[in-house]
């Protein structure tokens, strides 16, 4: 739909700036785990306004705690591994 393409360019500009624009990458492979932790950071600590200022992950939670048996796996558990 043309109303989330402007979400999609607001969301690839932020990607872009916050990778290719700040840094430079000697290889593809820096670049793809520097993106992945851009983007892990960016689930985990970035409260959007379409989640009534929340983070991603928080809405993970809530959702977890009201219906277990939809996810796999309990997304508290993943804090604990970012790290490794």
């Amino acid at each position: 739909h043309p109303y989330t393409n402007g979400m999609v360019e607001a969301l690839n500009k932020k990607v872009k700036n916050g990778t290719v624009r700040e840094y430079y990458y000697e290889t593809r492979e820096e670049f793809e785990k520097h993106l992945g932790y851009y983007l892990l950071n960016y689930n985990i600590n970035t409260k959007l306004r379409s989640l009534r200022y929340r983070t991603p992950y928080e809405v993970m939670c809530e959702w977890y705690d009201k219906k277990p048996d939809l996810s796999i796996i309990n997304p508290s558990n993943l804090i604990g591994k970012l790290h490794n």
